[in-house]
């Protein structure tokens, strides 16, 4: 359920939040992304589409969203290697737009997003690992980032939130002026299959997550970005017919306010 108390603008008066559509994106907000673009009009927020990532497009918007982006090579088999999903000239535009005043939700998950999604990210001095973030390569039930385990950190972001539930991620690496959102515990550790999204193997490299981040706050220029490496838990998924994601799962009962929590901080 949906519902927001007090919202932060007036219905349809808040500020544009563009929806990325146009990198074969994995969630668009007409589908796995619909649930996200419900709770930001309820907060008050403008949610629309956009196609391209133009000059005049991302002029129209105050927060740029993408999720899980990918190149069309890589849309029907996740397999390596992963091309960027983004053209040199969209980086330097985003780019340019954040350092003005633009503010950029990047969200990448697991293998292959992380790889499609890392050109855009490395100009604010992030880095995506391609891979599975996992506790002995399990990937069910999710993890739980709390405050009480100190995986859930102090930030803008985590006021009021004392844990969040997340769905098999990725990671990433943070510039040191950077805020981290999460960490994780030593037991779960980072997987970099070989070849093939999913495939576990004697090949699959497994390394430690402990320089590693779940996800970061940056200050670019004028601007703002932050980056997630799960993107399930922006959703209201029904995996397989039972396995209940984001909005949907009993024990996240703090993702709604912590994806508001966001967007105030993307747009102050």
């Amino acid at each position: 359920m949906i519902a927001v108390e007090a919202p932060t603008y007036p219905l349809t008066k808040g500020p544009v939040v563009g929806i990325d559509h146009g990198h074969h994106n994995f969630h668009t907000l007409e589908e796995r992304f619909s649930a996200f673009g419900k709770l930001i009009s309820a907060d008050g927020y403008q949610a629309v589409s956009i196609q391209v990532l133009s000059k005049e497009e991302l002029a129209k918007i105050k927060v740029l969203v993408i999720a899980n982006p990918i190149h069309a090579d890589n849309e029907e088999g996740w397999k390596r290697p992963i091309y960027s999903a983004f053209t040199e000239e969209e980086i330097k535009r985003v780019i340019s737009w954040v350092r003005e005043g633009g503010s950029l939700l990047l969200i990448a998950d697991h293998m292959p997003f992380g790889g499609a999604a890392s050109k855009l990210a490395e100009p604010f001095g992030v880095q995506y690992e391609d891979g599975f973030v996992m506790k002995d390569e399990r990937t069910w039930p999710p993890e739980t980032y709390s405050k009480a385990k100190g995986t859930l950190k102090k930030s803008p972001v985590t006021v009021g939130i004392d844990s969040l539930v997340a769905f098999t991620g990725s990671a990433l690496k943070l510039p040191h002026d950077a805020i981290p959102i999460a960490t994780y515990q030593e037991d779960q550790k980072f997987h970099y299959p070989a070849v093939e999204a999913w495939e576990f193997d004697e090949e699959t490299t497994v390394t430690s997550t402990e320089e590693m981040a779940f996800g970061g706050l940056v200050e670019y220029g004028k601007g703002r970005a932050a980056f997630f490496t799960e993107a399930a838990m922006f959703t209201a998924q029904i995996s397989k017919g039972i396995r209940k994601m984001g909005f949907n799962h009993p024990h996240a009962t703090q993702i709604q306010q912590f994806i508001l929590n966001v967007m105030s901080w993307l747009t102050e």
